[in-house]
C-alpha cells in the first residue's frame, strides 16, 4: 500500500534540494530502518549525511520534480523524527 504512494525509487529527479539534502538517501536508509529492522546500519548509514532531514526548509520544489507525486516534504519529517 505504502509503496505506491510512499516509496522512493530513487530516480534522483527531485534534486537538488535547496539546502543540500540527499532525499534518496535518507529514504533509502528509513526503508532499512522501518521496513527491514536493521536499525544499527540504517543509523550508521543515515549519521555519514551532511545534511540530515531535519534540516528541510519545506520550499517545496523537490515535490514539484517528483514524477511520482510523493510527498516529500512530510516523508522527510517522518525520516527526521524516526531518526
Amino acid at each position: 500500500d505504502t509503496l505506491g504512494t510512499q516509496f522512493c525509487r530513487r530516480c534522483n529527479y527531485c534534486a537538488p534540494c535547496t539546502v543540500g539534502i540527499q532525499i534518496p538517501s535518507c529514504f533509502l536508509f528509513h526503508g532499512y530502518l522501518e521496513r527491514y529492522g536493521l536499525a544499527g546500519w540504517a543509523h550508521e548509514r543515515y549519521d555519514t549525511l551532511t545534511v540530515k532531514a531535519g534540516a528541510c526548509i519545506d520550499c517545496g520544489k523537490c515535490e514539484t520534480r517528483c514524477p511520482y507525486n510523493l510527498p516529500i516534504r512530510d516523508m522527510l519529517k517522518k525520516v527526521a523524527q524516526d531518526f
